[in-house]
């Protein structure tokens, strides 16, 4: 898995990378504890490898961090070796990838509101024909889909009898299976209508919005604001412009009530940001703080203070030097960046835990997450409008809440992702941007929509609706990250629908329950059946050979 993914994608080997665990799962030790240990032993690498930046976010959490995502692996074994334990007659073919679909939809959607880096199928999004069935039933059935063909695989080499010959159906079915995929990918026209996005990627350090000096600030807007204006004056011009997440300087974009009831900016940059704005004549959608009703209290005239109702992750839409009502704020918080699951309901638990230093340091966590899927209508130059919806940072990662964001109902409700990201989290580590990346276009993929992706330190792109990069980076340099600079491009808008969106995450649900009641049921006869004297002598035998061995 290491090398299938980012940065030496060679992503053909994610098809058969499951293949050793299916060896080690059925040696048939009696010992299952001791190798689902050491098998958090071997898999404890490549989880160092890809998520070591976050010895930089929170250095005294980052081995737990770490012993959690093994441990994954490890209950997989677990419950394969239990279920096969109690329920023989299903076959490790079908097995294996149904509890590993259970786990990692459960790990990656569930648990402390999920974690969905890392899954098995995140590399074939390089081909766009075994990517496509995530279009019907969604990312998780394609990780279905690729633990199967390395299960079919494992049982074709080793297998015997009817392993063979039912891993052989499996294969050949696999194989109508992408071919379908593949007919589909040549058969779906693109649409017709097309917007060329511009986007402003800037290179700041993810601390920015801890320790923004006033100088550092006026600095970055000058190059900012400079980076915009070149757009607007070079071909291709844009038909709106996106800046990252929170990479607008300032405070806010909202307004603060004075005591006599007048409204007026926060500072001098909300006013530098609509002139150019103004000047220019290109919408802008632009992440920064939206801090809530926010007034001055003069209960104590030497001392006066801000106050205000909430402060939200937000996407501003600009246009006619004026912050439109549409405003977006972020709904999922990003787990132990912004928000601590459940520990954040008790202050005096949380506050130990950041002392502690298992939050991201420096972050307050004091963000109130947004209550609605705001769409943000975009007006063209040519008198239309496209619908923008705007998931920011590891929202993107969340295929069912990115489903609700572009359709309700079935219905198509955004022509447009645009996802505003601060990347800058990664540190040095470019194998977590490109992950990033390659995350966001599985979105592409399931909901048949476009996406710009506007991402401070990088990576930035355009991606059609079918998860195909159209350009990267930076225009006028090889390098992709941990740059800034401007990126423009022609794409085609979102059209129709997917069998994805109409469903959602009915495959994994269903795995996932079935999956809970098997297991819940071997538990069930455990406790309901008496031990026999077979049994007895069973255990004694087993606990001799044991002993002599």
């Amino acid at each position: 898995m290491l090398v299938a993914g980012p940065p030496l994608n060679l992503w053909p080997l994610a098809l058969i990378a499951p293949t050793p665990l299916f060896w080690y799962l059925r040696r048939g030790t009696d010992r299952p504890k001791r190798d689902a240990l050491l098998l958090m032993l071997g898999v404890s690498p490549m989880w160092l490898v890809w998520e070591w930046w976050m010895i930089d976010v929170t250095a005294p959490g980052f081995p737990f961090f770490i012993l959690l995502q093994c441990s994954w692996t490890a209950l997989f074994f677990l419950v394969v070796r239990r279920l096969h334990a109690h329920i023989p007659r299903v076959p490790w073919l079908l097995l294996a990838p149904l509890v590993w679909v259970a786990v990692e939809f459960f790990r990656g959607e569930i648990f402390l509101s999920g974690y969905a880096a890392a899954l098995m199928p995140y590399p074939l999004i390089h081909s766009t024909t075994l990517a496509t069935p995530a279009s019907w039933l969604g990312v998780y059935f394609v990780s279905f889909l690729t633990l199967l063909f390395a299960s079919a695989i494992f049982d074709v080499i080793l297998g015997r009898g009817r392993e063979r010959v039912r891993a052989a159906v499996a294969l050949a079915l696999l194989i109508v299976t992408w071919a379908a995929a593949g007919v589909q990918v040549h058969r779906t026209p693109l649409s017709d209508q097309a917007v060329t996005p511009g986007i402003v990627q800037t290179n700041l350090p993810q601390s920015n919005k801890l320790a923004w000096t006033e100088e550092a600030e006026i600095r970055d807007w000058e190059r900012f604001s400079n980076l915009t204006v070149s757009m607007a004056t070079s071909e291709p011009r844009p038909d709106f412009i996106l800046w990252p997440e929170t990479m607008m300087p300032g405070w806010t974009l909202e307004m603060v009530t004075l005591p006599n009831g007048e409204k007026r900016p926060m500072d001098a940059f909300y006013d530098a940001l609509m002139d150019i704005q103004h000047h220019m004549g290109i919408p802008m959608i632009v992440g920064e703080d939206a801090l809530v009703n926010l007034t001055i209290d003069r209960t104590d005239p030497e001392k006066p203070r801000l106050k205000r109702d909430a402060r939200h992750n937000s996407a501003y839409l600009v246009v006619n030097g004026q912050v439109q009502p549409e405003r977006y704020d972020k709904v999922r918080l990003t787990p132990f960046g912004e928000t601590m699951p459940f520990i954040s309901r008790w202050p005096w638990l949380e506050k130990q835990m950041l002392s502690f230093g298992v939050g991201a340091q420096g972050m307050k966590f004091d963000l109130a997450p947004g209550t609605s899927h705001t769409v943000i209508p975009v007006p063209l130059a040519s008198g239309s409008t496209v619908r923008v919806v705007a998931p920011i940072c590891f929202e993107s990662t969340v295929n069912g809440f990115c489903r609700e964001l572009v359709f309700e109902n079935g219905q198509r409700r955004a022509d447009l992702i645009a996802n505003l990201t601060n990347d800058g989290w990664f540190g040095n580590s470019d194998i977590a941007r490109a992950q990033h990346l390659d995350i966001s276009r599985w979105r592409c993929v399931e909901l048949a929509t476009p996406m710009a992706r506007a991402a401070n330190t990088g990576i930035s792109a355009l991606i059609d609706a079918q998860g195909r990069i159209l350009s990267r980076g930076v225009e006028g340099s090889q390098q992709e990250s941990r740059i800034d600079g401007i990126l423009r491009g022609s794409v085609p808008l979102g059209t129709g629908t997917t069998l994805f969106a109409r469903l959602g995450n009915v495959f994994p649900w269903s795995v996932l329950g079935l999956t809970t009641a098997a297991l819940l049921v071997t538990f069930v006869r455990k406790w309901g059946r008496q031990a026999t004297p077979a049994d007895s002598r069973a255990k004694r035998v087993r606990l001799g050979a044991r002993g002599r061995s």
